[in-house]
């Protein structure tokens, strides 16, 4: 397993242990998706022979709303939050013989206008799910899926960096959710690594929730 990662050595590190006590190998990946993905791609692919899967969750949330988005933020989104899927799933692509899985991370929020200010951040993750679509007909000839995964709040970096008061809004959203809490990236990993196995290899071109509920109410 390939593992990307920007800043984060210590934890991308931490990642890699934890894969290696699964007797599986860990192979580190240093750069930033927004500045030449496929050269990253590229690079995990030399070093593991190939690839059997791609996942995108890399994600720089801008907080705007949609009436003060200037020209520099809607670029700045689209290339930190919406380019690197393409570009990185086309090149995964190139590297996966015989059949492979790529998924992307989407959001609830990019359905429903709940916080104005996610607005950025939402542009760019309807321009995913729509490449989603596209790259999955585009590649099912060659026995290669792509689904995206739209998980609903869920308790991460990115969650802080969208909140003003982080711990009033964990509460308001645990509310809102019909199961009773926020999410946590173990409950959308669970579904990525259905999506990336075999049992999944008749669902292509799909968006699938996992939200406890939140998206229905």
């Amino acid at each position: 397993m390939a593992i990307g990662f920007r800043e984060r050595e210590r934890e991308a590190r931490a990642t890699a242990r934890a894969v290696e006590s699964l007797g599986r190998r860990a192979l580190l990946v240093r750069g930033d998706v927004a500045d030449g993905v496929e050269a990253l791609v590229d690079e995990a692919a030399a070093g593991l022979g190939g690839l059997d899967a791609f996942v995108m969750c890399a994600v720089s949330p801008i907080s705007l709303p949609i009436d003060e988005l200037g020209a520099e933020e809607l670029e700045r989104t689209i290339a930190a939050n919406a380019r690197p899927f393409v570009l990185g799933s086309r090149a995964a692509a190139r590297h996966m013989d015989g059949g492979g899985r790529i998924v992307a991370l989407s959001a609830t929020g990019a359905h429903r206008v709940r916080n104005p200010r996610y607005a950025p951040l939402a542009l760019a993750k309807g321009v995913v799910e729509a490449a989603v679509r596209f790259l999955a007909v585009s590649l099912a000839e060659r026995g290669i899926t792509v689904n995206a995964v739209a998980p609903g709040p869920t308790d991460t970096e990115a969650f802080h960096a969208m909140a003003e008061d982080a711990a009033a809004l964990r509460a308001r959203l645990a509310a809102a959710t019909p199961m009773g809490r926020m999410g946590t990236p173990e409950d959308a990993a669970r579904l990525i690594a259905f999506l990336c196995s075999e049992d999944a290899g008749w669902i292509t071109g799909q968006l699938i929730f996992s939200d406890g509920g939140y998206s229905l109410v």
